[in-house]
């Protein structure tokens, strides 16, 4: 008994100090990667509500062709804009907004199965602008084409 009661004098109590020390070092340690973690989330967060907003302004396009196509008066040079439009998409949580500029009959390649002063090539330009609700993402695409249709 007298031999455990001298090496108890002796102890200075290293083991706590150490074991605090690691304590503090791996507290930082997880404060730091949730620091990290916590960025890392908010980035792709933006990514996303970037990404869906591109989708919108590439949808607000393809939507344009598509009513373009099936509605002669879309290439209305003396009307500009008029199948133009304002939407919101609930499935990509936005809003696309399409503007065209119309301009006169160009000279393209022929079109298809033409024949003289039957169908002639007009050139659009559609700036079409995709908006998330939430952050207010935003991107803008501008396409320019042409469409083959009857002289106007």
């Amino acid at each position: 008994m007298n031999m455990n009661s001298s090496r108890l004098k002796h102890q200075k109590g290293a083991a706590l100090v150490v074991s605090l020390v690691m304590l503090l070092v791996l507290t930082l340690l997880a404060i730091t990667t949730m620091s990290t973690a916590s960025l890392e989330v908010a980035m792709a967060s933006n990514h996303q509500y970037q990404e869906n907003a591109f989708q919108l302004a590439e949808t607000g396009n393809d939507v344009f062709l598509i009513r373009a196509a099936n509605n002669i008066n879309c290439i209305d040079t003396e009307n500009p804009g008029l199948c133009d439009f304002d939407d919101d998409i609930d499935a990509m949580n936005g809003n696309v907004t399409v503007a065209t500029t119309n301009q006169s009959p160009i000279n393209p390649p022929a079109c298809p199965g033409s024949s003289a002063d039957k169908y002639v090539a007009y050139q659009f330009q559609t700036v079409s602008t995709g908006t998330t609700f939430a952050q207010d993402a935003r991107s803008v695409h501008t396409q320019g084409w042409y469409r083959c249709g009857p002289s106007l």
